[in-house]
């Protein structure tokens, strides 16, 4: 039996390929599985949570709803709940994504109570002299603007307070004209 470090490669008698140990193949095997379904998920979550609270609070509440998921998941990041931060990619999309299903969420909902959202949709478009399918086109592009650009802003606020002014040892670290 061969006895080998945790994370070195062994070469498989059987087959002659290369082949790491369980604990490493299960680790990159969990990261490349499940990143998709926990930005999926995600994206599903936020959009419920952009539903009600645009249905109990109207249209403002899309950036307050932005806002908390933006400082959650600085929190999640700060005490270490999403493990590593590769799994935070692209927040600004998940939150522009979850506005625009959230609103389509409260639209489907609006007509399957029997809402008249078709006929309302077809006078507003002739009193805009649009066509109705742009209508509901900028219904969807608002909220998913609304959120993603709220979000862009929360990102930006929470890299600026982790980033160094200027670096901190070494000869770089003397400010201009001191």
């Amino acid at each position: 039996m061969l006895i080998t470090p945790r994370n070195t490669p062994v070469v498989n008698r059987r087959s002659g390929k290369w082949k790491l140990p369980w604990t490493k193949r299960a680790h990159r095997l969990t990261t490349r599985r499940f990143i998709a379904t926990r930005l999926v998920l995600r994206i599903i979550v936020v959009s419920f949570a952009y539903a009600i609270a645009t249905m109990a609070f109207g249209w403002r509440a899309v950036p307050v709803v932005t806002a908390i998921y933006g400082l959650a998941q600085t929190w999640a990041l700060w005490f270490g709940h999403l493990g590593e931060p590769r799994y935070t990619h692209a927040p600004a999309t998940v939150a522009a994504l979850g506005a625009a299903i959230g609103w389509g969420l409260v639209l489907a909902l609006t007509a399957w109570r029997g809402g008249p959202v078709l006929l309302v949709a077809h006078q507003l478009a002739a009193v805009m002299q649009i066509p109705s399918g742009a209508l509901f086109a900028v219904t969807f592009v608002l909220p998913a603007l609304m959120a993603g650009s709220t979000m862009l802003v929360i990102t930006s606020l929470r890299s600026s307070q982790w980033r160094r002014p200027y670096p901190t040892s070494g000869a770089a670290s003397r400010r201009p004209g001191s």
